[in-house]
């Protein structure tokens, strides 16, 4: 009995904590962010913790008046070398409900068709591009996916995990290659790799909050009950890096807090929230209302005999 209760106490502080440092943490983000542009800071991350927390009109609006101002300026070519930079527009306009395919004339989506230009940025664009693809399910080639899939899976380094360079499984680089591999996990070769890439991320020892955050992502997104205690320890580890003013520090050494830190922190919680409350994933947003030029769009991709 006492077991029970003490177990349920510290249910509830948990809880009481991750419920408080979001709001705290997006509250922050939103006071630092007044402008959301096209960038990996005061950017996309920024847009993706505050809309999928809960929907932000103003501050939808703001991104995307700017994104279309960029992609005029830069007549639609954000990078000719970094094909992330499509994929982290595309995972904010899913979490928007705005439309990829056409922004300011300029179609996203095929940008992550270019399987050889996502892939010369190495297995960051394999996987960048898988899970912006799979946000809203885009309809595309399906020869597209396969290609990702097979790079991420041929990427996976001996024992398990993955990395940008050298054969020392990388946190981030492994919980993001979970993220874009959950959703193939039926498939007996792709949920081996996932698992013994779970394996890896639990004898890690994370030295970074943003490392910490990226564990709590992949990890919920295998909604795994198997893995609560252990996401739960990840969750309450933040604590360390956290400031008083709900911002969060890089290393637990750091004085000041960083924005980047802070960002990939909100959309973590954001994503431990979610998986505690039993809603879509973080990148699994089906669950987002679309506008109509979108829904349009969409359906016309899906049902081109009614067009």
């Amino acid at each position: 009995m006492k077991r029970t209760v003490s177990i349920f106490i510290v249910f509830i502080m948990l809880f009481s904590f991750s419920f408080a440092t979001v709001t705290e943490t997006r509250s922050y983000i939103l006071k630092t962010v007044t402008n959301p542009k096209v960038s990996s800071t005061s950017g996309e991350w920024a847009v993706l913790g505050v809309t999928r927390y809960e929907k932000n009109k103003d501050f939808a609006n703001s991104y995307y008046k700017n994104l279309c101002n960029t992609l005029k300026d830069k007549k639609g070519v954000l990078s000719d070398t970094k094909y992330t930079e499509y994929a982290r527009v595309v995972i904010a306009l899913s979490s928007i409900g705005k439309n990829p395919y056409n922004v300011n004339g300029y179609n996203l989506i095929a940008k992550l068709c270019d399987t050889d230009k996502v892939k010369n940025q190495g297995i960051n664009g394999a996987i960048f591009a898988l899970i912006a693809l799979d946000t809203r399910n885009y309809k595309v080639n399906e020869n597209v996916r396969e290609e990702y899939i097979k790079y991420i899976l041929n990427k996976e380094i001996s024992g398990g995990g993955f990395s940008l360079t050298g054969e020392k499984p990388d946190i981030d680089v492994t919980s993001m290659a979970i993220c874009a591999l959950y959703k193939y996990r039926s498939d007996e070769k792709v949920n081996a790799v996932i698992q013994r890439a779970v394996k890896v991320l639990k004898l890690s020892k994370a030295t970074y909050v943003e490392s910490i955050a990226q564990e709590i992502v992949a990890l919920c997104s295998l909604n795994d009950a198997n893995n609560k205690d252990y996401i739960n320890t990840l969750v309450t580890s933040l604590s360390a890096y956290k400031l008083s003013d709900g911002s969060y520090k890089h290393s637990i050494n750091d004085e000041t807090s960083n924005l980047m830190s802070t960002e990939q922190v909100l959309y973590a919680l954001v994503a431990y929230d979610r998986f505690t409350n039993n809603k879509k994933f973080l990148y699994d947003m089906t669950d987002v209302e679309i506008e109509l030029d979108t829904l349009r769009v969409l359906l016309k991709s899906f049902l081109p005999i009614l067009y």
